[in-house]
């Protein structure tokens, strides 16, 4: 395969049925496979999407700047980069944390003893910056390991044929490098955007990767829809080719490699498809009915919390339906996001286990 070689004009995706109406929505791709998932997850994450509160990356609403204690993952060079950066901090604070050492025991012993403990008070601080730089160290010295140990062994023509898992850093040892997209790609004819968490890159070859953050490690029909969006808006938007994606888990380097087929393609049609006509109907005062499979088992909108103003409410401000608790065994009170929303009990594990449907 000639990964230097861009596609043809007539072999970009087609704007075919999935061409929008004018006013249809635009949607993100994170709302299309929630709607796969279940068309209640699906609504409510393009609600929230309209208010600003849901952002179509993988990492939802999260900060548009990196935390206080951000580490890099996924990049050898940045984690080798901040590991050095870190070892570098502690030797020179140990060094003049030594010389200062001295000085004080100096100046307590020969000068000035009350001048010599105030100049020790400095050493009580220390530890509070030692172990958290100490615990940093470790964690960037565990990825280093990781990447270290990975072999590199595989072909990256061989890949994309088929459904497979294989170790993050094997994928950058073949030679893919790894971008953070700082915007999202938008179809304007299919009224669908999105940005992956990361994307790999190869001469031509543009490589969507998103992270699961909860559940099992199992692919599912939403998860390929994902993939073939984010895939189908890279070919559209840059010309490229993306004959796959890759899923990752949170707290792993495992990645599901997950081809842009046939299969995946009309998984993600049916679901733009549902996804407008769900809207619509919503929008017309028609909400989607009761799933009619066990999504609700282990969904996190449907996790029961136990009500606290002004933290499991914030949801309220935002969507329509109305507040609708229910009280557990223990006699506090529980509701979740999807309970509120179409105001019902979503049979959520945590649910039966609280015995919410008694009340």
């Amino acid at each position: 395969m000639n990964f230097n070689r861009l596609p043809p004009e007539d072999n970009l995706p087609a704007s075919d049925s999935l061409s929008a109406d004018p006013g249809t929505p635009r949607l993100g791709v994170r709302v299309v496979s929630e709607m796969i998932f279940c068309p209640r997850a699906g609504l409510i994450a393009y609600e929230l999407s309209k208010q600003g509160k849901l952002l179509d990356g993988d990492e939802g609403d999260s900060e548009t700047s990196p935390r206080l204690d951000w580490l890099p993952d996924y990049n050898d060079d940045l984690i080798y980069e901040a590991l050095q950066q870190r070892w570098d901090e502690v030797y020179w604070v140990l060094k003049i944390a030594i010389w200062w050492a001295i000085g004080t025991a100096v100046m307590f012993f020969a000068v000035d003893s009350g001048l010599g403990g105030l100049l020790a008070v400095p050493f009580a601080v220390l530890p509070f910056w030692l172990v958290p730089q100490g615990r940093q160290i470790l964690e960037l010295e565990r990825r280093w390991r990781a990447y270290r140990r990975a072999q590199n062994t595989l072909q990256i023509s061989e890949l994309g044929s088929e459904e497979r898992t294989v170790n993050w850093w094997q994928l950058r040892k073949a030679g893919f490098a790894v971008t953070k997209p700082q915007e999202p790609n938008v179809h304007r004819e299919w009224q669908l955007a999105g940005c992956p968490f990361l994307v790999l890159r190869y001469q031509a070859l543009a490589i969507p990767v998103f992270r699961k953050h909860r559940g099992q490690r199992d692919v599912h029909s939403q998860n390929r829809a994902r993939i073939a969006a984010y895939c189908q808006l890279l070919e559209w938007c840059e010309r490229a080719q993306s004959p796959f994606g890759i899923m990752l888990f949170a707290g792993s380097y495992d990645a599901v490699i997950i081809p842009n087929n046939a299969r995946s393609q009309a998984i993600l049609r049916d679901g733009l498809l549902q996804a407008r006509t769900v809207i619509n109907a919503a929008e017309a005062g028609d909400p989607p009915g009761l799933p009619t499979r066990n999504q609700c088992v282990g969904c996190p909108l449907g996790y029961p919390k136990v009500f606290r103003p002004g933290e499991t409410d914030a949801h309220l401000s935002v969507l329509p339906g109305a507040f609708t608790p229910r009280t557990g065994v223990d006699g506090r009170g529980y509701h979740c996001v999807c309970g509120d929303r179409f105001e019902w009990l979503p049979p959520h594990q945590r649910a039966v286990e609280k015995k919410l449907d008694r009340t």
